[in-house]
């Protein structure tokens, strides 16, 4: 504070000095250079300086300024006072409120250690449900990788079996569709058989039956002991006659080749240039296989028509002829 002031004293008596000077001033320093001549006003006159007004001005602020701080000095001491007895009074409160804490301290320390101790029971027991519920989750987690695995190895499983379930599907839709191909070609091979077995049948019934019905005349005829020859050379042509004049009466008869129904309007069907053999509208084959145009006119031998006879007859009418 001192140097300060004496820096600003000095300061203060060049300015007011009235020389010429230069003046380089920083926050820590200056830089005086002063000359030897006085300073001029505008008229060119030089102003002289003025040296016992600036010192008294000084003195007068310095007792000033002293005065001021005697009077600040008294405060503070009367201050100083006031803060020392607040500080008793404040040290004693602060002895009794940590008395007091203390107690309190005491008091909430053997609550607090109670509470402690009832919550430590809790988590132990706490402790030992979760170290039972960790032991069932390992277990569980057991289960569900066994499971998992077991899992994992049936849609395996099943995977194949899907797989080999849809070959088996398609190898027997395409076994179904050839044994289907296979059946239908058998069952049209089957019916033609049966077809001209049935003819044939037919035509060895009529033929059985012509010639027992020929020799049930040639039995009467003796019987009667008729010595007429024309009845004799009758019976022998009625014998020696062939099967289409026996049976003109059931050429115009077309009888199912497989059920043996009468079949009334009937149109011949070819297939391949050849007739098939005669069939009703239940047994007929309802694929479109037949030709479409009739082919050229060739021998058609159509199925004959027989009575309700079984060929087991013609032995029974012998034997009631007692031939």
């Amino acid at each position: 504070m001192i140097a300060t002031r004496t820096f600003y004293s000095i300061l203060n008596q060049v300015q007011n000095s009235n020389l010429n000077y230069q003046l380089q001033l920083s926050p820590f320093s200056a830089m005086i250079s002063l000359k030897r001549s006085l300073l001029k006003d505008k008229s060119g006159n030089p102003i002289l300086p003025g040296s016992s007004n600036f010192v008294s001005n000084e003195t007068k602020m310095l007792l000033e300024h002293k005065a001021h701080l005697e009077q600040e000095l008294i405060s503070l001491q009367k201050d100083y006072k006031c803060v020392l007895g607040a500080h008793k009074n404040a040290c004693a409160t602060i002895e009794a409120l940590e008395k007091h804490i203390r107690d309190g301290i005491m008091c909430v320390k053997t609550e607090a250690e109670m509470e402690v101790e009832k919550k430590q029971l809790v988590i132990d027991e706490l402790k030992n449900k979760i170290g039972k519920l960790e032991e069932d989750v390992k277990s569980r987690d057991i289960s569900i990788s066994s499971l998992k695995n077991t899992c994992e190895a049936s849609q395996a499983v099943a995977c194949k079996l899907n797989k080999e379930l849809s070959s088996n599907r398609s190898k027997f839709k395409e076994e179904k569709l050839a044994l289907q191909k296979e059946l239908k070609s058998n069952m049209k091979d089957l019916k033609k058989e049966l077809g001209t077995a049935i003819s044939e049948n037919i035509n060895l019934k009529k033929k059985i039956e012509s010639s027992a019905d020929a020799k049930n005349n040639c039995v009467k005829l003796k019987k009667k002991k008729k010595s007429d020859k024309t009845a004799a050379s009758k019976l022998v042509v009625m014998s020696d006659l062939p099967e289409t004049s026996i049976l003109t009466s059931s050429e115009d008869q077309v009888l199912c080749s497989l059920c043996g129904i009468h079949i009334q309007d009937y149109t011949p069907k070819y297939f391949m240039g050849e007739e098939v053999n005669a069939a009703c509208v239940k047994c007929e084959d309802k694929d479109d296989i037949y030709d479409k145009e009739v082919p050229t006119p060739k021998k058609v031998v159509k199925p004959l028509s027989y009575p309700d006879t079984d060929p087991t007859n013609y032995h029974r009418n012998l034997e009631k002829d007692g031939t």
